[in-house]
């Protein structure tokens, strides 16, 4: 089986439900998708996930903080979660 990491696209949206509720954030696909769009457009953030033909199995949300001290930004990550069953996993096929 082949993994692969790309852009998450609204149609992700029901998939990232089942994900984030393992993380203990129940939700629904409409709100996803709403905060999906609004994220799309907030500049320096970027939403990946792991595909695994067709099934999305891990959700990655973050983003760059301008800062004032230093030239640069600082790197937030705001959700990392990799579906339960593929935890520990071997990922010589990404």
């Amino acid at each position: 089986m082949k993994y692969r990491i790309r852009p998450v696209v609204t149609d992700d949206s029901a998939q990232l439900v089942i994900l984030l509720g393992e993380l203990g954030y129940p939700s629904t696909a409409d709100f996803i998708r709403e905060k999906l769009t609004q994220l799309s457009s907030t500049p320096g953030t970027k939403i990946l996930v792991a595909d695994r033909e067709g099934t999305v199995i891990g959700l990655l949300c973050f983003s760059i903080v301008p800062l004032l001290h230093v030239s640069g930004g600082l790197g937030r990550i705001s959700a990392l979660v990799v579906a339960s069953e593929f935890r520990g996993a071997p990922s010589a096929n990404v």
